[in-house]
């Protein structure tokens, strides 16, 4: 939400503060929308953390339920790289 309005240095000092995601049904949501907010905003060594730990996921869709889907894992992969 920081990005989109335009607030650039708070958000990354938030991404900055964000702990790891537990290891549950949603770590790989999680781990995508921590990396797409890297990518934003350039944080070059979360985009590759982030990038670890969805590649053994590539082939999953990241929080498939009836409340929730991130997608499939590869296409933000993709977008990471």
């Amino acid at each position: 939400m920081l990005i989109a309005r335009d607030r650039p240095a708070e958000a990354a000092a938030a991404l900055r503060r964000i702990p790891d995601p537990p290891r549950d049904l949603l770590f790989e949501a999680l781990w995508c929308l921590t990396g797409r907010a890297a990518t934003l905003l350039g944080d070059r060594p979360l985009v590759d953390r982030a990038t670890a730990e969805l590649t053994p996921a590539a082939g999953e869709l990241a929080a498939a339920s009836g409340l929730l889907t991130a997608g499939p894992v590869a296409l933000h992969l993709a977008r990471l790289r």
